[in-house]
């Protein structure tokens, strides 16, 4: 549900609240929305077995935010997608306060380097107070570090007024000079929340701090690459030139590899990487999950389109001189290569993969399928990292992603071992393909199981490996997050061009 696009209207807070419009909700907001509400889903099925009925509303909620917004109804859909995270995070939530809805806040500069002034902060609301009464309110300003292993966070109170039928504003420049001295002593991703006296999130913002100048080290560190062209792999030296290319000092609100970067740690991670090359060492792939381009076809003189992935795997592999099993995974339209490392299940594709020592890919669907050879330089590129399996080499797609799935089962049915499409995909009669498993939702509005269900069972019928199977109250998204682990278990049955094994 991640949208891409190629950039926002920019309009400042300030004329905003002047011209009594609803703000630009940039990417990066309802990504935060989106991330949240999965992850309220995600937690609520830890704590206890939900209902059916439980499971169906929750997918009827997500469901009509996505298709809200689809419809580019943003604040409908991040309104519909707060409601529902509220209500699963706060089972006996208490009545709302007069102010009870979604709003902006946006940081000036998001970056901050230190020794510099704080940036400003400033709130409006996605649309006016609908009160009928002129309202002030105390809200707390939440600021947390966002750093595995590490605990840093601080609040401040800080009021808000409302006026019947004006958009809601204020300038929380003061609440975020009170937290300065924890978010200014550690460098790093800092989370902003505004919540409510329930605790139940307003607004999300990032926020930055770093020693100095990003733009700076990026510019420094090109004349160390250059050098390095023809001396080292290419797809590491790509890898290297990518990663350094995020190096900004006005991070963007549309490229998630900027806005969830930790840009405490990416400075220091690049310098080594390439200081790595410099020796002579390759210091690819990474532990863990990580980010590069990969180059693809030219698109013009001496340029080519870039693949942005995102990756997840142990770089010691658990069972050593074993070759690894490799999953592609494509998400749908509006998303990008981070969502299945954050969402579908609060990033399970990954728990997922620890547990059976996969390697995980997600590049962009749409560039990675903007050629026809796009795949082999992945996989071969994975390949010379990983050591990955060529006989075991898997596709997982959801909806566009599950349309893009189904196309390699047929393009590179000789190369892939099985495919998984969620909620999304095609199959026909004619062609040779790879083994496939349709997973489907009963109650999709997008892509319903209905219409899925006699384009597999003819390709079944047809004597094509397809198999087909509907999910009992899942809708078109959060059907991913439940049922991977189904998915997992059917495609490492598999290997290329063989019946699926029996046991592990």
């Amino acid at each position: 549900m991640l949208i891409r696009w190629s950039g926002v209207v920019a309009i400042t807070l300030a004329s905003v609240v002047k011209a009594q419009v609803s703000p630009v909700v940039g990417r990066d907001v309802l990504a935060a929305w989106y991330l949240e509400a999965d992850r309220a889903w995600t937690a609520s099925q830890s704590a206890a077995a939900p209902t059916p009925d439980a499971i169906q509303r929750a997918n009827r909620e997500f469901d009509s935010a996505t298709t809200a917004f689809f419809r580019l109804a943003f604040g409908e859909a991040i309104g519909t997608l707060r409601l529902m995270s509220a209500r699963l995070t706060f089972p006996d939530l208490p009545p709302p306060g007069p102010i009870d809805q979604p709003m902006v806040m946006e940081a000036a500069p998001r970056l901050w380097v230190k020794g510099e002034a704080p940036p400003r902060l400033s709130l409006v609301s996605i649309r006016p107070y609908a009160g009928q009464e002129a309202a002030k309110v105390s809200v707390q300003l939440i600021a947390s570090l966002d750093q595995p292993g590490i605990v840093a966070g601080a609040n401040a109170p800080v009021n808000v007024e409302a006026h019947p039928a004006e958009m809601i504003s204020a300038d929380l420049s003061t609440g975020l000079k009170e937290l300065a001295g924890v978010i200014g002593a550690r460098p790093g991703r800092w989370t902003l929340t505004l919540a409510d006296t329930r605790g139940v999130p307003l607004a999300y913002e990032t926020l930055w701090t770093v020693e100095s100048s990003l733009a700076a080290i990026r510019v420094a560190n090109a004349p160390r690459l250059a050098a390095l062209a023809g001396k080292v792999k290419p797809a590491s030296l790509e890898a290297a030139a990518s990663r350094n290319r995020l190096l900004t000092d006005t991070p963007g609100r549309s490229n998630s590899a900027e806005f969830l970067a930790d840009f405490g740690t990416l400075p220091a991670d690049v310098n080594r990487e390439i200081s790595e090359l410099e020796a002579g060492r390759d210091p690819y792939p990474l532990d863990g999950t990580w980010w590069f381009t990969l180059g693809g076809e030219p698109v013009a003189e001496g340029q080519k389109r870039l693949s942005p992935i995102a990756c997840w795997a142990s770089a010691t592999p658990a069972k050593p001189g074993v070759k690894r099993p490799l999953i592609i995974a494509l998400h749908g339209a509006g998303g990008d290569e981070s969502m299945f490392f954050r969402g579908y299940g609060a990033g399970a594709l990954s728990r997922l993969s620890s547990e059976d020592g996969l390697v995980i890919a997600s590049p962009a669907t749409g560039a990675l399928m903007a050629s026809g050879s796009n795949l082999t330089r992945l996989v071969s590129a994975l390949g010379d990292w990983y050591d990955t399996d060529p006989d075991r080499i898997y596709v997982i797609g959801h909806s566009m992603g599950a349309g893009a799935a189904s196309s390699l089962a047929q393009r590179h049915a000789g190369q892939i071992a099985a495919v998984v499409c969620f909620a999304g995909g095609q199959v026909g009669k004619e062609k040779a393909i790879c083994p496939m498993l349709f997973i489907a939702g009963e109650i999709d509005p997008l892509i319903p199981a209905s219409r899925l269900r006699p384009m597999a069972q003819a390709a079944a019928g047809a004597g094509l490996p397809v198999e087909f199977r509907e999910k009992t109250g899942n809708g078109h998204t959060f059907i991913v997050g439940d049922h991977l682990p189904e998915a997992f278990e059917w495609l490492l049955a598999y290997r290329r061009n063989a019946e699926p094994r029996q046991g592990p």
